[in-house]
């Protein structure tokens, strides 16, 4: 009698599984194997990315020491969020250029619509930086 318990219990068990997939995908719950993919895709799709984009790319000295063409990398970090007029973004993402590479780095809130930065800069490999919230360098 032991024996068949066993037996039982281990066919058991993979039935229950099966049945709680199923139930799962049917309240609609799906595996999503690339799911950090899409959340930093859609975080890039935000205004917080947008403007803190057009912030690093509409820097002409920048520009002109980093070399053209000016290019965005691998995303080393990512956090934005809104809802109407606020928000947030924290931003870590490499840059490189025909001269020179850098890792681009956004701390910064959006209150009643408008933008504020803490923090906007591009650190380059020997450790300088080159802030973005200055006017001139």
């Amino acid at each position: 009698m032991k024996r068949n318990k066993i037996i039982l219990l281990a066919a058991g068990i993979p039935l229950v599984l099966l049945l709680a997939a199923g139930g799962a995908r049917l309240a609609g719950f799906r595996y999503r194997p690339d799911i950090q993919g899409q959340l930093v895709a859609d975080m890039m799709q935000s205004n917080a990315y947008k403007s803190a984009l057009a912030r690093l790319t509409e820097n002409p000295a920048l520009a002109d020491r980093i070399g053209k063409p000016l290019k965005t990398g691998k995303i080393l970090n990512l956090e934005a969020w809104e809802n109407e007029e606020n928000g947030a973004i924290r931003l870590e993402q490499e840059v490189t250029g025909s001269r020179s590479s850098g890792i681009f780095q956004v701390d910064g809130v959006i209150n009643g619509g408008q933008w504020q930065y803490r923090e906007c800069k591009v650190i380059f490999p020997d450790r300088t930086e080159w802030n973005l919230l200055k006017q001139t360098e």
